[in-house]
């Protein structure tokens, strides 16, 4: 649980207006699909009422004909409003107070409904259970209809204005009822309504539960969603159910550091449209990204046409960061093929990338402010990892990791030594060596 409060007071605490307004839009969906139910109910009503007046002309029935039309017209303009008119207006301005007021509509139209059928079919003998057994059905459809409002609150209201609804209608409408003797009359306990008021005291609750669990998930795919934006699926899962877990501040461990970069990308797009220049940023990352997850990466940030990832077996349980980011890089390379090939048919150079891999210490954790954090790593290990992205120039190949990243990847993995180099900002050599796969190095 604590796990999830700093998720959500961290990760989330300068998104919530989004995710109140993610909220609000799928509240409006829910709406939507409401009123489509809606006049779908009327309209079997009605047809009902119009099959029975044709079999019998004289059947009491037939009174309802004016009622239920004038009910199922206004349930087409109410649904006509919320999908076409009024769609802008509630899209943009739908707000959590409309649900109630929808619900109060849906309850007053229903009793009326229920008292129309109830006044003209009961007789004395079985006006109550009529009465108890419309309300009773009645009141289960509409707390249904309300599960799927996303709102525990909504619900619990629906069902207290039931009970206050039948109260009102049992003490109005029902000869000698009065709230006096809705539970108890003439000394005999009054089981007809009571069976009713119990079967909503017990209904309403199982259905607030249920609307909330379903809001919570709501709430909880949209946090994973946002938090996928920059960690792997299956990270995010175990952030948010408390499998896997990030500690607030700066936490020391040894991870691997992966930069890449597109070489003079600024040269070959100074002449491009911003458009175009978005538009193969984009798909670049969208497979770059990509493969940084599908290898337990994390995406820590991006800076115009380059990618910082951080390779971290404390977060994604995965036991060889190292062997993953080499992994990463090589597939990005193969990636890397097969955009050059679509964006070769529309007359666009091919595009070469550099990689810097590098395996320390890094101190990991949450940087910013209380209006934005994010999760990062600073130390040497990230410089020294951005300097071999660099140097891929220089030695003309597509991938350069250091001896301290070689020393835990598999042994298979056929190297090749580029002896030691200056690092700028370090005394000490380094020495480094890039991954040998021929049939990959087309793209350097």
């Amino acid at each position: 649980m604590q796990l999830f409060n700093n998720v959500q007071d961290i990760l989330f605490k300068s998104d919530r207006k989004e995710i109140d307004i993610h909220l609000k839009k799928e509240e409006y969906k829910a709406e939507r699909i409401i009123s489509i139910f809606r006049v779908v109910l009327y309209m079997g009503c009605f047809l009902e009422i119009i099959f029975v007046t044709f079999l019998d002309i004289h059947a009491v029935i037939s009174k309802l004909f004016i009622p239920m039309l004038s009910i199922l017209l206004f349930a087409i303009v109410q649904m006509i409003d919320i999908w076409f008119i009024g769609k802008k207006q509630f899209q943009k301005y739908f707000t959590h107070y409309v649900k109630y007021f929808v619900t109060i509509i849906d309850t007053i139209v229903a009793c009326l409904f229920i008292y129309q059928i109830v006044h003209i079919m009961g007789d004395n003998n079985s006006y109550i259970w009529m009465f108890c057994l419309m309300f009773g059905l009645v009141s289960s459809l509409l707390l249904i209809i309300s599960i799927f409002r996303y709102s525990l609150f909504a619900t619990l209201f629906n069902g207290i204005l039931l009970i206050s609804t039948f109260i009102i209608m049992y003490s109005l409408f029902i000869p000698g009822g009065s709230i006096t003797t809705i539970l108890f009359n003439n000394g005999q306990y009054n089981i007809k309504t009571a069976i009713t008021l119990w079967s909503i005291l017990t209904f309403t609750p199982l259905c607030a539960i249920l609307s909330g669990n379903i809001r919570r998930m709501l709430l909880i795919n949209k946090r994973q969603e946002r938090l996928s934006r920059f960690l792997p699926e299956s990270i995010a899962s175990d952030i948010i159910s408390g499998k896997s877990k990030i500690e607030l501040g700066g936490t020391k461990r040894t991870v691997t550091i992966l930069f890449s970069d597109i070489r003079n990308f600024t040269a070959l797009s100074e002449n491009w449209e911003p458009e175009k220049v978005i538009n193969l940023l984009n798909l670049y990352y969208e497979n770059m990204i990509q493969s940084v997850f599908e290898h337990h990466g994390i995406l820590d940030k991006l800076m115009g046409d380059c990618i910082m990832a951080i390779f971290d077996s404390a977060v994604s349980s995965v036991d060889n960061h190292a062997e993953n980011s080499v992994q990463c890089a090589l597939n990005m390379i193969e990636r890397l093929t097969v955009i050059n090939e679509e964006i070769g048919y529309l007359g666009i150079a091919p595009l070469r990338i550099g990689i810097g891999i590098h395996t320390g210490d890094a101190v990991l954790g949450y940087l910013g402010s209380n209006k934005r954090m994010d999760y990062t790593a600073i130390g040497d290990t990230v410089n020294t990892a951005s300097r071999l992205e660099n140097l891929t120039k220089k030695f003309n190949v597509p991938l350069i990791i250091s001896r301290q990243t070689q020393e835990l990847i598999d042994p298979s993995l056929q190297t090749k030594d580029l002896g030691t180099t200056e690092i700028r900002g370090k005394t000490k050599l380094l020495n480094i060596c890039t991954v040998q796969y021929p049939d990959r190095q087309k793209t350097s």
